[in-house]
């Protein structure tokens, strides 16, 4: 595993990004809302995987037209 600090709101972006064509062609918008700031310590290749494939999976089984919304905060 490769630890680093990364900002959330660039792994949230990359995931975004990754299923915007599928939530586009479902009526889905998707969002994030990220605290400005926030840093997550992480593998950021695989919390980028797990989140877009949470994502995929959110609009997948998510009714047209809908929202999936994305959000993280400081503990």
């Amino acid at each position: 595993m490769e630890w680093a600090e990364v900002p959330a709101r660039r792994l949230a972006d990359t995931a975004l990004e990754a299923v915007a064509e599928l939530a586009r062609d479902k009526a889905i918008e998707v969002d994030a809302v990220i605290p400005e700031g926030l840093r997550v310590r992480c593998d950021r290749k695989l919390i980028e995987r797990a989140l877009i494939n949470l994502l995929d999976n959110a609009v997948k089984y998510t009714p047209a037209p809908g929202r999936v919304r994305l959000s993280a905060r400081q503990l």
